[in-house]
């Protein structure tokens, strides 16, 4: 097994955060008051309708209220007791490789660590109780308390790759425990996950909706640990900048500020429009196996929020005129995305509350818009998104390709994912979606593609 602890990217106390984190989330998901939305019918129950707890903006405020004063703060630093301390600015012909390389290091590590299996979180497990035993801890006494601040966030930039790799292996071992609780008697499977090939139902996810009582984990994870801690990675990277301006006395920078400003604004409205994630093919579709639980805990917060990591340090101006440009590319983006999305979510609940839509009637009695929005591209949404995304990347400059993976990305993630919808609906609806590509012809772009 590769020796983590040497290579210092298994940081015991990274993990502990992860696990923190993620429980405070669901403590958050728990008690918060909210509305209660019901899902669309399961297959194979006569209708019936999952409730879901509608609570994620009000968690987002409460997060970034805590992050901002709910640290306490004591008269010998707990963090520097514990070993974790702020580290120094590099040179800056170093960033670029620097970044590279952790980026790099973190992906073939947890490639690896996968692989194996149930032997990483056996090891990884054993190793943190071991760095936690051999570590002097102080509690601070109550005494010492003198008062309440912020968190200090610039660690996850200073131990990025540490807590990237630990939010791996936790959604491993989350995977890990979703599957073997799959086994369980009157589970409800995902068509995709009952194929009998080990690693693959690992992978894809064998039960559609595990739930504990009323609490459902998959839906848990589609938007709050992942997509609020992505928010917080990047207030932890304004943060070091910070750090690092008061070494420097360079100016704001705006880029920087720009980037946490839009992806901030994605990830509330994502919140504030929480119901219409009921209708996606995650919720309804998908299992949840370790596709999800590392897409969601993992792959969102800490590779969406490369632009961010990336500015950190880097004196990068874009003139006004291109700022301004990127600014409405964003906005045009949003809107596409914001309103086709509003559109789709409400005819699938009531078709009659859009009376100006028109729509093909299927052999199975629902229905296909084929006007307005969803008559000009079969996946107009995720041009909006993509066209965001860009926005995003752009106000990295030109300078490297490093910044522009996202897009690149998710571009090539938002092909795949239209040919998967493309092929289910192609066996779901027969003829019919074959006379409903013949209405709506274009997939992304009307007209071009």
């Amino acid at each position: 097994m590769i020796n983590l602890v040497k290579n210092e990217l298994w940081d015991p106390m990274a993990f502990l955060v992860i696990v923190a984190w993620f429980l405070f989330q669901v403590l958050l998901e728990r008690v918060l008051p909210g509305e209660i939305a019901l899902g669309v019918p399961l297959p194979g129950t006569e209708g019936k309708r999952l409730p879901y707890k509608l609570n994620g903006h009000l968690a987002f405020w409460i997060t970034l209220l805590v992050m901002g004063h709910g640290c306490p703060k004591f008269a010998s630093p707990v963090l520097e007791e514990v070993g974790i301390k702020p580290s120094v600015a590099m040179d800056e012909g170093d960033e670029v490789q620097q970044v590279l390389g952790e980026v790099g290091e973190v992906m073939t590590q947890a490639a690896e660590e996968v692989i194996r299996g149930g032997r990483v979180l056996g090891g990884a497990l054993m190793q943190a109780t071991e760095g936690i035993a051999a570590r002097e801890w102080q509690i601070p006494a109550w005494e010492d308390l003198m008062g309440f601040g912020a968190f200090p966030l610039e660690q996850l930039y200073d131990r990025f790759p540490q807590f990237a790799f630990a939010a791996v292996v936790f959604s491993f071992g989350l995977a890990l425990c979703l599957y073997v609780l799959s086994f369980r008697r009157g589970v409800l499977l995902a068509e995709g996950g009952k194929s009998g090939n080990i690693l693959y139902d690992f992978y894809i996810g064998r039960e559609l909706n595990p739930r504990s009582g009323g609490f459902d984990w998959k839906y848990f994870c589609e938007l709050r640990p992942g997509l609020i801690g992505w928010v917080v990675l990047n207030l932890g990277m304004l943060m070091k900048q910070q750090q690092l301006q008061q070494v420097t006395g360079e100016g704001i920078s705006w880029p920087l500020v720009l980037v946490c400003v839009f992806q901030g604004w994605y990830v509330l409205d994502a919140l504030l429009n929480e119901r219409a994630i009921l209708t996606t093919m995650d919720i309804t579709t998908d299992g949840f196996g370790f596709m999800l639980a590392f897409g969601d805990l993992a792959w969102v917060p800490f590779t969406y929020s490369m632009q961010a990591r990336y500015l950190v340090g880097r004196p990068v101006s874009v003139g006004g005129w291109f700022a301004g440009s990127l600014a409405g590319l964003h906005l045009l983006g949003y809107w596409i995305f914001r309103r086709a999305n509003s559109i789709k979510d409400v005819f699938r609940r009531d078709p009659g509350s859009v009376p100006h839509v028109k729509y093909l009637e299927t052999a199975r009695g629902t229905k296909l818009m084929i006007s307005g929005w969803w008559g000009w591209a079969r996946k107009i949404n995720y041009t909006g998104d993509w066209m965001m995304s860009l926005a995003w990347c752009g106000l990295c400059g030109p300078v490297h390709v490093l910044p522009y993976f996202y897009a690149i990305y998710f571009g090539v993630l938002l092909v795949h994912r239209a040919a998967r919808d493309d092929h289910l609906c192609a066996l779901k609806y027969g003829d019919d979606w074959k006379q409903y590509k013949k209405e709506v012809r274009w997939l992304f772009f009307p007209g071009v593609y």
